[in-house]
């Protein structure tokens, strides 16, 4: 019996867990840029060539010193 109320509770506590997530979805305004998704196309023709300085250090001895 008492296991029978302890098996009924942790279903309904995960029950409620999924309908206050799918609540929550359903109140979150709807995403207006559907453009973004993944493998969608994208408009690179306005990008220009980037200038930058080569940072990286210019030691003669290959190895990392410890």
């Amino acid at each position: 019996m008492f296991i029978r109320m302890v098996v009924t509770a942790v279903l309904f506590y995960i029950v409620w867990k999924i309908v206050r997530a799918f609540s929550a979805r359903a109140q979150q305004p709807p995403r207006k840029n559907r453009s973004a998704r993944p493998g969608a196309k994208k408009d690179f023709s306005d990008i220009q060539d980037a200038e930058f300085e080569d940072i990286t250090p210019k030691d003669s001895d290959p190895k990392p010193k410890p």
